[in-house]
């Protein structure tokens, strides 16, 4: 065990102070005496005045002594107590300590310290720091320690020299035994904790990636609404151009049979001809129709699923979107109006906002028109100097504070179950934050609707590529 033993002041010593000190103060008083008296005095008035002296200078030095050297012991006496609870703590403490001397061996230790190493405190003790600290990379450390008299702290990530895989948080610090450089070493094992981490990181990964296929999951269901409401929508023309088609087809049979019997007039000529005009007309525009939509919906598709960036006009992009949605419109007495400025240009994701349209929506048709037969919509966008200002609002059920705290949060519905995924206002807040630069801010209460508020900058930010997708 290390001994650090308190300095005593032995009886020899003090008696030695006692006289030392007496003999110096009666040389100051003789010489005193001579020069105040010279030869007046009598030689036994002399030696009676000298031993009175003595006698004072000598009692009063003996008991300032004796206050000096009680006070010293009590001193030593509390370091001493000091001493043996610092052991305690060194001892008892579940934290690895051991204490090196200047030529590195190790002059104290602990057995949570030995029990790191997988050895006996007893042979912990004839460790030298070039074995221990040498593995460890912290000689240079402890050297420099040992010179500058600082404390240094550093980081231990080891698979082979404690036996398994572990991480260390190593501090040592200067400190003084018996007026010698010493260093105390310390370690902190926080290997459960650092897994606990790695465990963290790759569960949040897989969450991420999760998200990431929810998100893109959300994007193709959108598009599968537009594939379903164009297919829909599509119907009508292609059912008037098919059936022109066919009468079409009718009545050139029937002009075929009269020019091949000979019967054919001149009035069943000029019927035919205008006939086919009508017919080929009505063809033209259906067709037109379908082409319109077609081009309308792939325009859309293309800027969804590439999200492309590109110059475009915001009013063609919501006129275009707006199309590919009104089969879904068409289905429910709810209204929607749009008002966009034009010539509102913008070099920016055309697709990000079309699907920040088509889940406003959405939103409203599925939430707050859930308990309502009709409903206003209404969808503005205006220009702001270098930004535009879109707005989306609605007359639905609008929401408490506490649901709209939580509005733009991961998988928050009040819906589940029940056709909300509770990532639509999730991807809307990222597309609006992370791809188009802007900002977002939602205005409801109970019964009166909600306003969603739209700052979008004209040229978006270049796209970081640490983004959710």
């Amino acid at each position: 065990m290390m001994k650090i033993t308190p300095n005593k002041v032995s009886l020899g010593k003090q008696l030695f102070l006692v006289f030392g000190a007496t003999a110096l103060l009666m040389i100051c008083f003789e010489t005193v005496k001579t020069l105040l008296f010279g030869s007046r005095l009598t030689l036994w008035q002399s030696h009676l005045m000298t031993i009175f002296v003595t006698a004072l200078i000598g009692a009063a030095v003996f008991v300032v002594l004796k206050m000096y050297t009680a006070k010293y012991e009590d001193i030593n006496k509390e370091l001493a107590e000091l001493l043996k609870f610092n052991e305690s703590i060194l001892f008892n403490s579940p934290l690895p300590m051991a204490v090196y001397a200047p030529n590195g061996r190790c002059v104290e230790v602990n057995e949570a310290y030995a029990h790191i190493f997988t050895l006996t405190r007893a042979s912990m003790l004839q460790y030298h720091n070039n074995s221990v600290f040498e593995a460890c990379g912290l000689l240079e450390k402890f050297t420099a320690v040992l010179i500058e008299g600082v404390g240094q702290r550093c980081e231990i990530h080891d698979t082979n020299l404690f036996g398994r895989e572990v991480w260390f948080d190593c501090e040592i610090l200067p400190m003084q035994i018996n007026g010698k450089n010493h260093v105390l070493v310390q370690f902190y094992d926080f290997t459960q904790r650092k897994r606990a981490e790695e465990k963290l990181v790759a569960i949040n990964n897989e969450l991420q990636a999760a998200m990431r296929r929810l998100v893109q999951a959300e994007k193709m269901a959108a598009l599968g609404t537009l594939v379903a409401g164009v297919a829909h929508e599509l119907n009508t023309p292609i059912g008037n151009a098919l059936m022109a088609a066919s009468t079409l087809n009718v009545h050139v049979q029937e002009l075929s049979a009269s020019v091949n019997t000979g019967t054919l007039k001149r009035s069943a000529l000029v019927t035919y001809v205008e006939n086919t005009i009508d017919e080929a007309s009505l063809i033209e525009r259906n067709i037109i129709r379908a082409a319109d939509l077609v081009r309308n919906f792939k325009q859309v598709a293309v800027d969804q699923a590439s999200e492309r960036r590109r110059h475009f006009d915001l009013q063609r992009v919501i006129t275009d979107i707006i199309s590919t949605m009104r089969p879904t419109l068409s289905k429910s007495s709810h209204v929607l109006k749009v008002y966009i400025e034009e010539n509102i240009q913008l070099d920016s994701y055309p697709g990000s906002i079309e699907q920040i349209v088509t889940s406003f929506i959405n939103n409203a048709l599925v939430h707050a028109f859930a308990h309502k037969e009709s409903g206003n919509m209404l969808l503005h966008a205006r220009r702001d100097n270098e930004y535009v200002l879109l707005e989306f609002s609605d007359d639905g059920e609008g929401m408490c504070d506490e649901v709209a705290m939580h509005a733009f949060d991961p998988f928050f519905t009040t819906r589940m179950g029940v056709g909300g995924s509770g990532l639509g206002l999730y991807i809307v807040n990222n597309i609006v934050t992370d791809i188009l630069g802007g900002n977002i801010m939602l205005t409801t209460s109970p019964g009166h609707g909600a306003h969603f508020q739209l700052r979008l900058p004209l040229v978006a930010p270049e796209r970081s590529t640490a983004r959710l997708e």
